[in-house]
């Protein structure tokens, strides 16, 4: 198994990446506007990136202000069965680690390092948002 794991330093408080990351708000402006989202553990989320692309992730863990899990049910083959982990750790200075990690890959492959560099973008998406209001998402990019 191989994993996809980013460390990627924000100015913002937890509280408000946390937010970002569980919330349609945020996660529109980061990722996708075209989604649907919950914080109701065992609900899907649905993530669509054009006509072709849909990626649904079934919410396993919350932990305010350090801990979402999401497991990939529906995508490229490659990502389902996948876990999507994200833990935040706020530092003294005002700044939050963000840690990412894909987990549970089959290999690696072409298709994981596309997604080892994608997943950096949208860390820099959320870095974008916390900090300066706007974000980076896919419709932006396209």
């Amino acid at each position: 198994m191989a994993n996809i794991e980013h460390l990627h330093v924000v100015k913002a408080s937890a509280e408000v990446v946390y937010e970002a990351l569980t919330t349609g708000e945020g996660l529109s402006a980061i990722w996708t506007n075209e989604l649907t989202v919950s914080q109701v553990i065992g609900d899907t989320l649905t993530f669509q990136f054009g006509a072709d692309d849909l990626t649904q992730m079934r919410l396993i863990e919350l932990v305010p202000h350090r801990r979402i899990v999401w497991e990939c049910t529906a995508s490229d083959p490659e990502w389902v069965g996948t876990t999507i982990l994200i833990e935040l750790e706020e530092k003294k200075s005002g700044k939050t680690w963000v840690t990412l990690a894909q987990q549970n890959w089959r290999e690696v492959t072409p298709f994981f390092r596309l997604c080892n560099y994608n997943w950096a973008i949208f860390l820099h998406s959320l870095q974008l948002y916390v900090e300066q209001g706007t974000g980076m998402n896919y419709q932006s990019r396209v």
